[in-house]
């Protein structure tokens, strides 16, 4: 078994663990259009859906002035995500229990590409 493989089975061993600490997720991504008959610009909202480890920053963390108080941590599956992934650069969103969230840092991947860390902010 590759490490890839591995990583992933790892990853989802651990969401399996994870029970009732887990949280259903939405990922959000827009793409916009360009009508250049009317001169409008028009936003279409894609979504996907997912679990996730929802996490709060430790203070050490909130102290460096590394994130902000209210910022929280998510570590989503991406095998859960297909067709959808989460960029800073477009306009991605994060909806938890109706609430979005703006992604803030340059989205990290780990485990061989098989979680995303996301740092998250109420939008």
């Amino acid at each position: 078994m590759g490490l890839v493989k591995q990583a992933e089975s790892a990853v989802k061993a651990a969401f399996r663990a994870a029970g009732a600490f887990k949280t259903s997720v939405k990922l959000k991504v827009a793409s916009s259009s360009f009508d250049p008959v009317t001169g409008e610009t028009t936003q279409t909202w894609s979504e996907e859906s997912g679990q996730g480890l929802l996490t709060e920053y430790s203070k050490w963390d909130i102290a460096s002035g590394v994130v902000l108080a209210n910022d929280r941590r998510l570590i989503l599956r991406q095998s859960e995500f297909t067709s959808l992934s989460p960029d800073i650069s477009s306009d991605s969103r994060i909806e938890i229990d109706s609430t979005l969230y703006q992604i803030i840092a340059p989205v990290r991947s780990g485990l061989a590409n098989a979680v995303w860390d996301l740092q998250i902010r109420k939008a």
